[in-house]
């Protein structure tokens, strides 16, 4: 029984083995929507190889070891006088377990799975608040070639003169970060009226430094007030818009606009709010809005900067045509060109929900294959032990229905028993992951419903098939099978 247990070992770390070099090579083919550099390097390991091997051949000799164990404590007379019937139900209970166990940590992982891909497609419908079409992203850094901040202003001035007589090029604008980007730049605020209290965090919000139009060309309202306008330079007021949401938690309902605040990093001098825009998601698709405030690049200047264009066509057509500008203006200047749909879909993004939808997927189906050959296997050695018992039953009368029945409840109830614990498991973990669900809640019963559904079905059919050999048993074969 240790060979056998052995040689199976080997056999599935063989296959482990291949199917472990494929799952790697496609993680360090994954392309992470960020302008990191960032990639993933999973080399072959033999310290993770050697715990791996070690960990499966210990499981195996334990599988082996115990059953051969039980075997050699039992007593000859009673094993050859009960031909093997009392070591069956005696470990029976222990293997419906495990099988158990299996079932109910796959359906955990497929409504886990189902849950991010329900949340994703909930995500991918929901609006955020800004154009996420047409729209391309040029990052830059005029720093990087030794711009000083007087000269790297003047850059972002000409670019944006020659940029916006394109033919192609609805709007164009200039912002410190994208939406949903991989920077954002939040700091402490002083408003009037509102005294800190003990214990809990000072106000405080998110800012972007933006250009004129910026609004516009990332498809954002202005629900009240005005825009930035060319006049709001470094020498006249401190102005700023905010959004909805730091209006509501800061003005509780009144009119913002001609009101002030002030900001940590630069306390003495007040910022001035002329407008209120509508809320649109800057951080991430799921987490509630934060308060955030934009204040003209001429007034914060930022080296790192995204140029926006929104254009009429596809967005590689104008990208083709500003970089010959971006060229003439400052030859040795990199560009990271992307989209406003790749912001979407970056690291703060939809990407996690598709790669979490797709990693519990792989896990959960792998669950599901074990836990049907535990339910398959379980089964089949039930009817292989139960054989005589049978034979007798058909011969005394015994339909095929009552045969099916007795012989398939047993699995039934497994099943159904690994359900209910899967069930309960998983809503506990969804408990785990509601923050990072959009559109459902964690106990989203159109997915435990429909998961729950397509693995009791797969199981059953694992139960019946060991079932109809059951009852195809000829009884005369079955009463000489012992």
């Amino acid at each position: 029984m240790l060979t056998e247990s052995l040689l199976l070992a080997l056999l599935g770390c063989a296959a482990g083995i291949i199917a472990g070099l494929v799952a790697t090579h496609s993680l360090t083919t994954i392309h992470f929507p960020t302008t990191l550099p960032l990639a993933l390097d999973f080399r072959f390991n033999w310290f993770v190889f050697g715990g791996a091997l070690l960990a499966a051949v210990v499981c195996s000799l334990i599988a082996g070891l115990v059953p051969a164990w039980q075997v050699a404590r039992q007593d000859l007379n009673t094993v050859l006088h009960d031909s093997g019937r009392s070591l069956t139900s005696r470990r029976q209970r222990l293997r419906s377990v495990m099988v158990m166990v299996q079932v109910a940590g796959s359906l955990c992982l497929l409504i886990v799975a189902g849950l991010f891909a329900r949340s994703l497609a909930s995500a991918q419908r929901a609006d955020v608040g800004f154009a996420t079409h047409s729209v391309a992203n040029l990052t830059m850094d005029p720093n990087q070639i030794g711009y000083s901040e007087a000269k790297g202003q003047a850059f972002y001035r000409d670019l944006l003169q020659r940029v916006r007589v394109l033919t192609g090029v609805e709007s164009a604008s200039l912002a410190a970060w994208v939406p949903m980007g991989d920077t954002q730049f939040g700091e402490k605020i002083d408003v009037p009226g509102i005294a800190p209290v003990k214990g809990q965090p000072a106000p405080s919000a998110l800012f972007n430094a933006v250009s004129p139009g910026y609004f516009h060309t990332i498809g954002v309202a202005i629900e009240s007030g005005r825009d930035i306008a060319d006049s709001d330079s470094g020498s006249t007021q401190r102005v700023a818009l905010i959004n909805r949401a730091m209006a509501e938690k800061y003005w509780h309902g009144q009119d913002p606009v001609g009101h002030q605040f002030s900001a940590s990093d630069d306390p003495k001098h007040p910022i001035q709010i002329i407008g209120v825009v509508r809320n649109f998601r800057m951080v991430d698709p799921y987490s509630p809005i934060e308060p955030i405030y934009f204040i003209p690049l001429t007034q914060h200047y930022f080296s790192t900067v995204t140029l926006h264009l929104r254009s009429a066509g596809p967005e590689s057509g104008v990208v083709r045509d500003v970089l010959p500008i971006v060229d003439s203006l400052a030859p040795t200047m990199p560009v990271y060109a992307s989209s406003m749909s790749e912001a979407l879909n970056g690291l703060n993004g939809l990407f996690l929900f598709r790669l979490g939808a797709i990693l519990t997927g792989i896990l959960g189906t792998l669950g599901l294959v074990l836990a049907i050959v535990g339910v398959y296997g379980v089964m089949s050695y039930t009817v292989s032990q139960r054989t005589h018992e049978i034979g007798i039953r058909m011969a005394l009368g015994a339909q095929r229905a009552q045969i099916l029945s007795l012989i398939g409840r047993q699995g039934i109830v497994v099943v159904a028993a690994g359900i209910v614990i899967g069930l309960l498991l998983a809503f506990a973990v969804g408990q785990l992951i509601r923050d990072f669900l959009v559109g459902i809640g964690p106990a989203d019963a159109p997915t435990y419903l429909l998961v729950s559904a397509l693995l009791a079905a797969v199981a059953a059919a694992a139960c019946l098939l060991p079932a109809r050999r059951a009852v195809n048993v000829d009884p005369n074969t079955a009463l000489r099978s012992e």
